[in-house]
Order: structure tokens, then sequence, then C-alpha cells
């Protein structure tokens, strides 16, 4: 959409809520966002370094496997192949 989901009237404000994962999804400029890219979003967003996607989860994800194949089949189509 352009912009992090992360919102504040200061910097500092901003810092602690980026600290405390604070965020969220703001309408209507994440509408067009599909749910399973917010999901990856609060996945790779979670402060917890333990509960937080790894690379290799990241890797299996629905959205990322899908946009994956998207991208390769465009390429594909741009090689002529």
């Amino acid at each position: 959409c352009g912009f992090p989901p992360f919102y504040a009237d200061n910097d500092a404000q901003l810092y602690e809520k980026i600290k405390r994962g604070e965020f969220e999804f703001l309408r209507p400029y994440w509408d067009p966002i599909s749910l399973e890219a917010k999901d990856m979003v609060r996945r790779m967003l979670t402060v917890d370094p333990k509960k937080r996607i790894t690379c290799e989860e990241a890797m299996q994800h629905p959205w990322l496997r899908s946009e994956a194949s998207h991208l390769t089949e465009e390429i594909a189509t741009v090689r002529g192949t």
C-alpha cells in the first residue's frame, strides 16, 4: 500500500509503538492488500523473536508461495516460454 502499518504523531510515539508491536492496517490504504499478505506482515512484525515467523517459515507462507508462482508465470510469459 506504500507505507508501514505504524502511525504516530511524533517519532517518540512511533518508536514506542514499534517496540510494542502496536500497528494497524489503516483503511482505506490497506484494503486492497490480501488477508494472506497482512498475515505475513503480522507474523514478521511479531515482537517476541521466539514467536516471530522464521525465514524458513516465511518462504513457505501461502502468500509468498502464491506471489512467487505468479511471478514465475509472468517471467515465462515475457520470455515467451
